[in-house]
């Protein structure tokens, strides 16, 4: 230990005591209500000593075991509590002190734990090469560890980075393997993350309610752990495969009990979730008022943390509201904007949702040139990630611009093959498919809505990128 007197040993105290504080902190938020208020307000006023011991902790001149922990212990004790209180980028780093601690004691446990939490941090940077970089050390180290906890979180770490490389296969196998493991060893928040993964991979391969049973068990196991960051993370990934559902009644209970819940906490990340999925059943239960009030809250907490995906998702959102609102040039003012700030990032299912929006609200518009080239790269994209909504949503606005040329005998082909599924949206469609029953006598309309409904999805997907292909060229020629 340090020998006692001396500004160092005053400083070792210090920071010791305000570890105390984050660690009293970090324990109240798996207690009652009027634990976590006073201690939130008691963190706020010590966080600045709390965030100056922690740097003086990363540079102290460690010549004891015990000390060089510091570094390690201000991240690891008091997490669940730093996962509500930094941002992102902040995080980031104390997690990278925390790790060149655990390195230089060589405590592997402590590694992949830290490891663990760096992958999922950067995945919600979205720097998806450094979650792939930190889940290969991860893999690395568990295969060295005596500790088959370590082997599950190498797995969920995998199966996180395999989901957002869209192989879901190996992604969902990852996730249930990890499943058995935390099962094993009743660690009911690991548990909850793992569910978590396998209902977003289900959910983004087109089938809600599986999705919506893995998830309400999420919630169930994250309530007994008690972790607030997995509550909050279930709440929305209930009220999400809900909304898929159609179901905007039960999802915005779920979506404003989380927004609640983060308001009391100043949780800024799961606020901003809860605050689009409150808009979007705001938007399809017609409450408008509402719909704008969330989307553009949702943009300004993401503006305030620098939250990059935040940022592009509430400019969507914001675009979309304005079609739904009929002001067409507004929404593709805003889905351009969204477009140029998300071919900055890797987010392949992001880039899809504003390339099939944009596509839809110039179809609508009536612009039969400028629909062409974003269709054109939507359809490719939906192709690429083999998901049944995006080609779905894709082919619905390739009937439409196959109306607005006057194919319409091609357009109900397609119809046929799309008809009545629930992910079409509906209210832009109806009026482009009343329009082409009105071009056909009954009899042939229905003959061939018939005939599509013999075509596989993706043979229609591919007829449609030859359609948009050949016009985009006979467009390039009539330029030249």
């Amino acid at each position: 230990m340090i020998a006692a007197g001396g500004l160092q040993a005053t400083q070792y105290r210090l920071a010791h005591h305000y570890l105390n504080q984050l660690r009293k902190a970090n324990t109240a938020f798996q207690r009652g209500n009027e634990n976590r208020k006073y201690w939130v307000d008691q963190i706020e006023q010590d966080w600045g000593q709390i965030n100056h011991w922690q740097r003086w902790s990363v540079q102290f001149p460690q010549d004891k075991t015990v000390d060089s922990r510091l570094a390690l212990d201000y991240v690891l004790d008091g997490y669940e509590f730093l996962v509500m209180r930094l941002s992102l980028q902040e995080r980031l780093r104390w997690l990278a002190d925390g790790l060149a601690e655990a390195t230089k004691l060589d405590d592997i446990h402590a590694e992949c734990r830290v490891l663990y939490h760096l992958v999922t941090t950067c995945v919600d940077l979205n720097a998806l090469s450094d979650a792939a970089d930190y889940g290969a050390q991860l893999t690395l180290r568990a295969a060295h560890s005596d500790d088959t906890l370590d082997s599950g979180l190498s797995l969920c770490a995998q199966g996180l980075v395999l989901m957002q490389q869209t192989q879901y296969t190996e992604a969902y196998n990852s996730y249930q393997e990890c499943l058995g493991i935390f099962e094993q060893f009743g660690d009911n928040a690991l548990i909850s993350a793992a569910l978590w993964g396998l209902g977003s991979i289900v959910n983004r391969l087109g089938r809600p309610q599986e999705a919506y049973e893995h998830f309400t068990r999420q919630l169930q196991y994250a309530e007994e752990a008690n972790r607030l960051s997995e509550i909050c993370s279930a709440l929305t990934a209930v009220a999400n495969s809900l909304t898929a559902q159609d179901k905007f009644h039960e999802a915005e209970a779920y979506a404003r009990r989380c927004a609640t819940l983060c308001r009391s906490l100043g949780f800024h990340q799961y606020l901003m979730a809860a605050l689009f999925l409150v808009g979007e059943c705001a938007m399809e239960l017609m409450q408008y008022n509402q719909m704008l009030a969330s989307f553009d809250e949702a943009y300004q907490i993401a503006q305030s943390i620098s939250h990059q995906r935040g940022i592009i998702h509430s400019t969507y959102c914001l675009g979309y509201a304005h079609f739904r609102l009929e002001n067409n040039a507004q929404a593709i003012a805003k889905l351009q904007n969204a477009l140029l700030l998300v071919r900055q990032i890797n987010s392949p299912f992001m880039l899809e949702t504003v390339l099939e929006t944009l596509a839809l609200v110039l179809a609508v518009n009536g612009d039969r040139e400028n629909v062409l080239p974003i269709l054109h790269e939507g359809l490719l994209l939906a192709q690429k990630l083999d998901t049944e909504r995006e080609k779905v949503r894709c082919l619905m606005v390739a009937v439409m611009v196959s109306y607005l040329h006057g194919d319409y005998d091609q357009a109900t082909l397609w119809t046929g093959r799309i008809y009545g599924k629930t992910i079409l949206d509906t209210i832009s469609f109806t009026p482009f498919l009343e329009k082409l029953e009105a071009a056909f006598q009954p009899e042939e309309f229905n003959r061939l809505l018939a005939e599509g409904k013999s075509y596989t999805l993706d043979s229609a997907v591919t007829e449609a990128l030859v359609m948009l292909h050949m016009k985009l060229q006979g467009e390039s020629a009539l330029i030249q």
